[in-house]
């Protein structure tokens, strides 16, 4: 009988490879596309580490044969997607063995391992990647820096002119003119600007903005739709009205002219928001989000020419959607909008922060992952804990997993990251986590260093012989830093204690590298060493002077020379 090949559990890795039955009985196996089949079959399989024999069963000729494959040298391609798959290198050979049956080897080898020229090419695409991000973020920070220019130009240069004040007062209709409009007087101002201003756009855009309102004023005939809402703004500046300019700037780089509207102050009390564009006011703040989406900024130039933030007002769930887009620029807005700002906190600036920082817990762990207002411990960073430890649960998610505000997460830091903050670790504290020989401790672990104290003339050091002084308070008690590029010569000259002041570190040629600003002495030798100092400035100074007149002498008497020569040859030659 013949033997039956030997049966496999499923699902298992190392599935058996069968030869193809032969067509005609009398036909002899085709070992060529047998070696074909193996080969195909194997590149979707994970390869085997051990020799296998697979025996095959041929029903008309009842002759058994016998196939042994050699492990190679291939690791599973799921180990890293970064590289293609491996490829078998056919050197078979076939040979009887002393039953008849024929054994074929297979050496399948895999590719080598990545070389340097392959590392070196995922650095250099991992720099071009950093790099465009980088650019990116410069694009959008110029983007935002040119709203800011064009508010703060149209508030200086057109809300404070008194040109356009004499001329929007002199097109105002009186009946229209009020000190505290209403929602309904607005409504017909403007239908009767609309119906008496016009947009031709005929006029030469290249003209600077002033020269083409002035132009146009007289007659309303404006030659943008930016310059129509301007009109507008001006228009309603003149009549004392409490009216706001609010610009959003585009995420690229589409027409920026019907990015504008306006918000007027009613006798409600409350904001009246004006569309110049379409023409109509009130509540269609919807309407104008769906016209301008995407934008993540809206801000606001009020008659006293400052600036304001108003994006939560005008962005449905603000929080999870343009909250995440801004968070990497978020610090530097504020930094950026803070001189611009009005003084003072108003109602309007309580109900934007509740804006800001409320908003319903997400029903799922997907729409919670990066929330700006909550976290689960599941997304937690590997260097991020909750602390209080008894800080309670907010909310939880099918009834399991807790949520927690995201004030409370801390990240933590290792012992220098804190030191280059001015921090030390308070006696006692126990790291919070371990890992690899490396210690991370909260901030709530930590307290401001307090510097050593210089004794004996001696300033205290660190086991490199170094102080470092990331923070003016971290210098030693008793000593003095002097910042002087040169002056360890000096110190070393003169032989005086003194210690290199370590203020920061520089990342380059792979690696950080400290970064020293002078020296750091006792108090009482500083007018020793500065007096040495201010003398070897003298004699540097002295000897400048006296290289500087010797140069001047020498090209003086280099060109005398070449004159006189010069004289002398036009009288030998008559030249």
């Amino acid at each position: 009988m013949p033997k039956k090949p030997s049966k496999r559990k499923s699902g298992s890795a190392e599935t058996p490879i069968s030869p193809k039955k032969p067509k005609n009985p009398d036909e002899e196996t085709n070992f060529d596309d047998l070696l074909s089949q193996i080969a195909t079959q194997s590149q979707n399989q994970s390869l085997w580490n051990k020799k296998e024999t697979i025996l095959g069963d041929e029903e008309k000729d009842e002759t058994n044969e016998e196939f042994s494959v050699e492990p190679g040298l291939i690791s599973d391609s799921s180990e890293d997607d970064d590289y293609e798959e491996e490829e078998l290198i056919q050197n078979s050979t076939s040979s009887p063995t002393k039953d008849g049956n024929k054994v074929i080897e297979i050496h399948i080898k895999s590719e080598s391992k990545p070389t340097l020229k392959d590392k070196r090419s995922k650095k250099r695409m991992q720099a071009i990647q950093r790099e465009a991000k980088h650019v990116k973020n410069l694009i959008h920070r110029v983007r935002f820096l040119s709203s800011v220019a064009h508010l703060l130009y149209v508030g200086h240069n057109l809300g404070n002119s008194d040109t356009f004040r004499a001329l929007s007062l002199s097109l105002f209709p009186q009946a229209h003119f009020k000190t505290t409009p209403t929602p309904t007087s607005i409504s017909s101002f403007i239908k009767w600007y609309y119906s008496a201003s016009s947009v031709f756009p005929g006029c030469d855009l290249n003209m600077p903005l002033e020269d083409r309102l002035l132009s146009a004023f007289p007659k309303l005939e404006f030659s943008s739709q930016l310059d129509r809402i301007l009109g507008f703004y001006l228009l309603s500046l003149s009549a004392g009205w409490n009216v706001r300019l609010l610009y959003a700037p585009p995420e690229d780089n589409n027409d920026s002219d019907n990015r504008h509207w306006i918000e007027i102050w009613t006798s409600d009390p409350s904001w009246t928001i004006v569309d110049p564009f379409s023409g109509r006011s009130g509540k269609i703040s919807k309407e104008i989000e769906k016209r301008l989406s995407p934008f993540w900024y809206v801000i606001a130039l009020s008659k006293e020419s400052t600036l304001k933030d108003l994006t939560p007002k005008y962005v449905q769930n603000y929080v999870t959607s343009v909250s995440k887009k801004r968070k990497p620029h978020e610090e530097w807005v504020q930094s950026t909008l803070r001189p611009f700002l009005s003084n003072g906190v108003s109602k309007e600036d309580d109900e934007l922060y509740k804006l800001m920082n409320e908003a319903p817990i997400p029903s799922s762990l997907s729409a919670l992952k990066g929330h700006p207002l909550y976290i689960t411990p599941k997304h937690l960073g590997k260097l991020e804990v909750i602390y209080p430890l008894c800080v309670k649960p907010v909310g939880y998610i099918k009834r399991i997993e807790p949520v927690f505000e995201r004030k409370h997460v801390h990240k933590l830091r290792s012992k220098i990251s804190w030191e280059k903050d001015g921090m030390a670790i308070k006696e006692g504290e126990v790291p919070r986590i371990c890992d690899k020989d490396k210690a991370f401790w909260g901030s709530w672990q930590i307290k401001k260093f307090v510097p050593p104290e210089a004794k004996n003339g001696k300033v205290p050091k660190n086991e490199f012989g170094n102080v470092e002084l990331y923070k003016p308070w971290m210098l030693p008690k008793g000593t003095v830093h002097i910042p002087i590029s040169g002056i360890i010569r000096l110190a070393k000259k003169l032989d005086i204690d003194f210690a290199p002041a370590v203020i920061g570190w520089d990342y380059h040629i792979g690696g950080s590298h400290p970064v020293i600003d002078g020296i750091i002495v006792c108090t009482e030798v500083q007018d020793l060493i500065m007096d040495a100092w201010n003398n070897d400035e003298d004699v540097k100074s002295t000897q400048y002077y006296e290289k500087r007149v010797l140069r001047i002498l020498s090209n003086w008497r280099k060109l005398t020379k070449g004159l006189i020569l010069r004289e002398r040859f036009k009288l030998k030659y008559k030249v």
